[in-house]
């Protein structure tokens, strides 16, 4: 992807858990993406994403040797009252999830517009989390989603290479959500 500096591929997991640093990172260059999409609906999608890594990035910059993952960053959270990147990583998780989920639907399903994709994975993950005022802002989003091939095509080229890389970026994102999900249903966060 010629937009990404920093892949979920390339994030570090070790026993304590997802690197924060790397995964803040990778969080950010998934925000090009979102570039691909008009402005309107670039600045919706992204706006509350931004805010989220900078409470992360906030709690991590308290304690970074005790943050040093996302797991640890959680725990290192809990005494507070307001458990604000706890619940802002939820989030993220969350949001990749439903992204992750469009893009395989895509990447599986080679006829299908994005536009169908992304309506397909919000049904099917994100529409639970969100009320009936959400739903138009979400129909705003799905309507400026980019035809199928131009979206592939500024995603870089051959087409092959594109689909294997893609693959590999949605096989990461989905097991570091894996992860995160099971840490925080364990732990009741």
């Amino acid at each position: 992807f010629r937009r990404v500096s920093q892949s979920f591929v390339d994030v570090p997991i070790t026993a304590d858990g997802i690197d924060t640093v790397a995964f803040l990172l990778a969080l950010e260059s998934l925000l090009k993406f979102f570039e691909l999409f008009a402005p309107a609906a670039a600045g919706l999608a992204s706006g509350d994403i931004i805010e989220d890594i900078r409470r992360i990035r906030t709690h991590y910059l308290s304690a970074p040797t005790e943050c040093r993952t996302l797991e640890l960053l959680v725990k290192h959270e809990q005494p507070q009252r307001r458990k604000l990147a706890t619940q802002s990583l939820m989030w993220c998780f969350r949001g990749l999830k439903f992204t992750a989920l469009a893009c395989r639907f895509n990447l599986d399903n080679p006829t299908e517009e994005l536009s169908e994709s992304f309506a397909r994975s919000w049904d099917a993950e994100y529409s639970s989390y969100f009320s009936w005022v959400v739903r138009p802002l979400f129909k705003l989003l799905v309507k400026a989603c980019p035809p199928r091939a131009q979206f592939y095509e500024k995603l870089g080229s051959p087409k092959q290479k594109v689909e294997r890389d893609l693959s590999a970026y949605l096989t990461s994102i989905d097991s570091q959500v894996g992860m995160l999900e099971r840490f925080y249903k364990e732990g009741k966060q």
